[in-house]
C-alpha cells in the first residue's frame, strides 16, 4: 500500500487588517513585491484569507481580518482535513 504524503503549509508573511480594504491594495501596501507577482499568488491558491485560500484580487477584508501568505499552492485536501470548509459571505 502507498502511504499518502502529508503536505506541511509553511507561511512566508503574516498580516493582521487594521482597516477595511480591497485585498489587492493591502498586499501592495504591506509586500514589497510587484502587482503582478502578487495576482500570481493569488491564482496560483497561494493566499488565505480567514483559513480559506482565497483568489479575487478585490475582494474586501474587514477589520481584524488576517491575511497569509503561503511559500507554496495550497491545495484544499491540504489544509485542514478534520475542519469543516468555511464558506466566505458574499460581497
Amino acid at each position: 500500500m502507498r502511504k499518502e504524503k502529508e503536505e506541511k503549509i509553511i507561511f512566508t508573511q503574516m498580516f493582521k487588517v487594521k482597516r477595511s480594504e480591497e485585498l489587492l491594495s493591502f498586499l501592495l501596501n504591506k509586500m514589497n513585491t510587484s502587482r503582478n507577482n502578487i495576482k500570481h499568488l493569488l491564482t496560483n491558491h497561494q493566499i488565505l484569507f480567514n483559513g480559506n485560500v482565497i483568489s479575487q484580487y478585490n475582494y474586501m477584508l474587514g477589520v481584524d481580518d488576517e491575511v497569509k501568505i503561503s511559500k507554496n499552492r495550497i491545495n484544499d485536501v491540504a489544509k485542514n482535513k478534520n475542519e469543516p470548509k468555511k464558506r466566505l459571505p458574499k460581497i
